[in-house]
């Protein structure tokens, strides 16, 4: 608790680091302490601040889905599904999978997370996220073996607890 309050104030008043502070912060926030709605502040001012930088609209749209907040989320999908960079139009098309599995349209998201591991990105916690998708999709499908393959996957990908432990509890 000591470090998350230190961060909130290097993100605050830092002059030298406050953009790698409020980025950890809200890392630690959303991807260790599943807290995607407390995160959302710091990343949305980061957005704002800095709204050509594709790594911040990312990363907040990332967020913001985990929040649950699909509306925000949409435009800046989009916006990354039609960058000139291959790289953030492929973080864009997994986005857009679990965008798409939220709303229920699940052959759409199947789809688009298979067509994210066809050229699998070099993060392996996108390739993680890309097999969350098809598990889901699996499981909701009531596919369970397939689901336990593509769980089994993420387990060997996922480098933080908010996708290892849906993968750990599905599993057992």
């Amino acid at each position: 608790q000591n470090g998350l309050a230190q961060l909130v104030v290097a993100s605050r008043q830092s002059l030298f680091s406050q953009v790698e502070a409020t980025l950890y912060l809200t890392h630690i926030l959303a991807d260790y302490e599943n807290r995607a709605s407390d995160a959302l502040p710091y990343l949305a001012q980061l957005a704002k601040l800095y709204p050509n930088n594709p790594f911040f609209v990312a990363r907040y749209a990332e967020v913001l889905l985990q929040a649950g907040r699909l509306e925000q989320a949409t435009p800046l999908i989009d916006s990354l599904v039609a960058s000139r960079l291959p790289f953030y139009q492929q973080v864009g098309q997994l986005l857009k999978a679990r965008l798409k599995l939220a709303q229920g349209a699940l052959i759409e998201a199947d789809a688009l997370a298979q067509r994210v591991l066809q050229k699998p990105p070099k993060d392996e916690a996108y390739q993680a996220w890309a097999y969350t998708v098809l598990a889901r999709v699996a499981a909701q499908t009531n596919q369970p073996k397939q689901a336990r393959v593509f769980y089994k996957k993420v387990l060997d990908l996922a480098e933080y607890p908010i996708l290892s432990s849906e993968a750990k509890h599905y599993l057992n």
